[in-house]
């Protein structure tokens, strides 16, 4: 596999005062023709040196041999930065470039690849919470895998008494429609203690490790498992997902102590959801006024298509109705589009009557502020 292929999507930096900020790395993700089609997205987090990118670098062999990905025992793994060593190899918030296209069973095709706004609406923001155990010592208490880890978990949080579990638990009820726990055995010394170790000789992995490692990647990557990413019960694109990344870094750029806001997130949302929903609605009135049909366009019809335009951005049902920064948006909205498709009408009738004379003014679509 070729490491080039991994960027930084999100870098932390430090400014010349000591500032730490996070900057969006320049990702070129490949088959941008696909920009439209719904992603999954597999995240690993948790603390250093605790072999992130080695899982993730295993589930990316997966991806790319399916059933025979741990029969290859000639080819050092590849993907993620990885190296045994107690310093960190990796930092930011790193991305396969590579789409690797999946179906489901449905015949839907995707891609692999902030919680209390949905909660007003009743809808969990998050979708599966996988909580992965390493170096489990006590399979004779909880067995190793899925099963063992619900029992463990449901010891661990729904018995005890104590008022911080308590919290955590309606925490993760909350906002999560799926929490599961995964108990993984250790993968063995070499594994872990040799330097020369590079991930080919699979054989060096103990048994029961390889046996519940196949069991966990198939439950997180195979068609009948995975779940397409979803904010606020709205389908996720490749495209939104980048732009989702994007207003997230300025919103944490934006505090003093570089921490997202919990209103943040609301906020991230909308934005996302209201440009999108804005492209769309003046992308159908753009291309209705392009149609051959209309040699003239009286002010009557421009009107009905505006209105139409209109309920396509207020069918989205974006934020509530007593959100009032958002209506004043939506009234400039209206006026902004009024001026300009009035003028872009007009335009229409002279290209159709001096074909290559003139073009319209201010095309590619409108920027608000």
């Amino acid at each position: 596999m070729d490491q080039e292929k991994v960027f930084c999507l999100v870098k932390h930096e430090k400014s010349e005062n000591g500032r730490d900020f996070y900057q969006m790395g320049n990702v070129q993700l490949e088959s941008a023709a696909n920009k439209d089609k719904p992603v999954v997205v597999i995240s690993i987090a948790g603390k250093c040196r605790e072999g992130k990118s080695f899982l993730m670098s295993l589930i990316l062999r997966y991806l790319k041999c399916k059933e025979k990905w741990l029969e290859d025992t000639d080819t050092p793994l590849r993907g993620f930065p990885w190296k045994m060593s107690c310093e960190s190899e990796t930092s930011g918030i790193n991305i396969w470039s590579e789409l690797f296209p999946i179906t489901l069973p449905t015949g839907e095709e995707m891609f692999t690849d902030y919680g209390k706004l949905c909660l007003q609406c009743q809808e969990k923001p998050f979708q599966k919470l996988l909580l992965l155990v390493r170096d489990w010592k006590y399979p004779h208490e909880y067995q190793y895998g899925i099963e063992g880890g619900k029992k463990y978990l449901d010891r661990h949080i729904q018995t005890s008494g104590e008022e911080k579990n308590s919290s955590i638990q309606e925490f993760l009820q909350s906002c999560f429609l799926e929490t599961s726990c995964y108990l993984m055995p250790h993968p063995g010394t070499i594994v872990t203690t040799d330097r020369n170790f590079d991930g080919s000789q699979l054989s060096d992995m103990e048994n029961d490790f390889t046996t519940q490692l196949k069991d966990l990647v198939q439950r997180l990557i195979s068609p009948e498992n995975v779940i397409t990413k979803k904010i606020a019960d709205q389908t996720v694109t490749l495209e939104t997902f980048m732009e989702y990344c994007r207003i997230f870094v300025t919103t944490c750029n934006e505090q003093d102590n570089n921490l997202f806001p919990e209103h943040g997130i609301v906020q991230v949302h909308l934005e996302v959801r209201y440009g999108k929903a804005v492209e769309e609605a003046y992308n159908w009135y753009r291309d209705e006024l392009n149609q051959p049909k209309h040699e003239t366009i009286s002010k009557k019809k421009l009107k009905l298509y505006r209105e139409e335009a209109i309920n396509k951005f207020r069918e989205k049902k974006i934020s509530p109705e007593t959100d009032i920064k958002y209506k004043e948006y939506l009234h400039h909205l209206e006026k902004a589009w009024y001026e300009e498709l009035t003028w872009a009408s007009h335009i229409l009738v002279l290209k159709r009557a001096v074909p290559g004379i003139i073009k319209p003014k201010g095309t590619g679509g409108i920027v608000f502020e």
